[in-house]
């Protein structure tokens, strides 16, 4: 590739990547492939369409016509007939990279798919904002606890045991040291 190309190349991939968001190496590996395969099938437009050209080129002078929208349809049609070997590779080579293509998306997509479903993520910073001033609580359970995966305050100390006759504790016979 030329530098140009190869800076268009990166900024398509780039595009690919933040669209895609791929996660892991696998999926990015996916992704990339999927971006070859976008690249390959442009290139494959663009030397059809250079073919186009290079015929009407060297047969523009084979050809009269005051019309010059005949000249062209005329020079396609010689284009395309003088060079039936390189319409079928290229045909046949686009539509390898179309299936390659779609496998890859396909397997990305079902990698995604699969992935656990996970809340979008906010930066750092709004995040530990946002954790601070919100409390997320379930409604009490028979038992009377009740589930907080909000913010936690820092516990007071723990009150004094209490031994009460009431108590299995204070019934219970404790070790003795020796």
């Amino acid at each position: 590739m030329t530098e140009e190309d190869r800076a268009a190349y990166n900024s398509r991939l780039d595009a690919l990547i933040d669209d895609m968001k791929p996660q892991g190496a696998l999926e990015l590996t996916l992704v990339q492939s999927v971006a070859h395969g976008f690249w390959r099938l442009s290139r494959a437009e663009a030397i059809e369409e250079n073919t186009f050209a290079l015929e009407a080129e060297r047969n523009e002078n084979r050809i009269e016509s005051i019309n010059p929208q005949i000249t062209e349809a005329l020079l396609q049609a010689m284009t395309f007939f003088n060079n039936p070997h390189t319409f079928s590779l290229l045909t046949l080579y686009e539509q390898r990279i179309h299936r390659k293509l779609h496998k890859d998306l396909k397997i990305l997509t079902e990698l995604q798919s699969s992935r656990p479903r996970t809340q979008k993520t906010a930066p750092p910073e709004k995040a530990m904002a946002a954790s601070e001033s919100a409390t997320y609580s379930h409604p009490p359970r028979p038992n009377g606890f009740v589930f907080s995966n909000g913010p936690q305050r820092p516990a007071d100390p723990a009150p004094a045991a209490k031994t009460s006759p009431e108590s299995p504790d204070s019934t219970a016979e404790k070790p003795k040291a020796a």
